[in-house]
């Protein structure tokens, strides 16, 4: 992580940073977004992830009212360093196994759905039919 600080703290040249932000992204979609993104528009979002990757919280990144550099040695004096490395399979801040559970309660919510769904049409089915039988 030292060669992200290293790039943080310097002219920051987007091409250099991608690469670098390839070696620890385990997001592959990510990194191609960036590799075919515009260097103009894209540098203050590559700054952003890289001190993302570094593990500085989002409420300091978002209030920084210093240079990269002081923000760096800060955060290292405080403590708030919690890398985040790319054999970690961190997405968005959860694990597999947290993304597993999630997506199993979405299955589950699906078929309970779909089962009330078939129940809502056959009761309707129903009402229809008894709504002819009366005319």
């Amino acid at each position: 992580m030292e060669d992200i600080k290293a790039w943080l703290t310097s002219e920051m040249d987007y091409k250099q940073g991608v690469e670098l932000f390839a070696k620890y992204c385990p997001n592959k979609m990510y990194v191609r977004n960036f590799r075919r993104g515009n260097a103009d528009t894209n540098v203050r979002k590559l700054e952003y992830e890289m001190k993302r990757l570094l593990g500085i919280p989002l409420e300091v990144i978002t209030s920084q009212r210093c240079s990269n550099q002081q923000l760096i040695n800060h955060e290292l004096e405080i403590g708030n360093y919690k890398p985040i490395h790319k054999n970690s399979q961190q997405t968005n801040g959860l694990t597999d196994n947290q993304i597993k559970k999630k997506l199993q309660m979405l299955r589950n919510c699906v078929t309970i759905l779909k089962q009330k769904l078939h129940s809502f049409t056959v009761n309707c089915m129903i009402w229809a039919i008894g709504m002819t039988k009366k005319q």
